[in-house]
């Protein structure tokens, strides 16, 4: 994703999501390559300084809200989360207009 400082503002500034999912929810941004993050669940709590239950409800959240999907890997060792550009972009257009108001 383009302009990865916006977004970390604008998500920080979303306040539709708990400040402890919006760590998570920045960590992903922050390690995706191409909007896809692979990352196992206690690395991404590690990186999020938040904890794992709490991981894994902001993913559940975030799946529900389609910010991202989750891509099956057989292995299991890591998780693939595809982040959806789309959704991205409106918290971003959100944080832009009130900005201006």
């Amino acid at each position: 994703m383009k302009d990865k400082e916006l977004l970390i503002e604008a998500i920080s500034a979303y306040e539709a999501f708990t400040p402890s999912h919006r760590k998570v929810l920045k960590t992903l941004l922050l390690i995706s390559v191409d909007d896809v993050a692979i990352v196992s669940i206690l690395k991404l709590s590690k990186l999020s300084k938040v904890s794992r239950p709490v991981v894994y409800k902001a993913l559940e959240t975030f799946i529900k809200h389609e910010l991202i999907e989750e891509v099956k890997d057989s292995r299991n060792v890591f998780n693939t989360f595809k982040l959806k550009r789309n959704k991205f972009v409106e918290i971003q257009k959100h944080y832009e207009a009130q900005k201006i108001n």
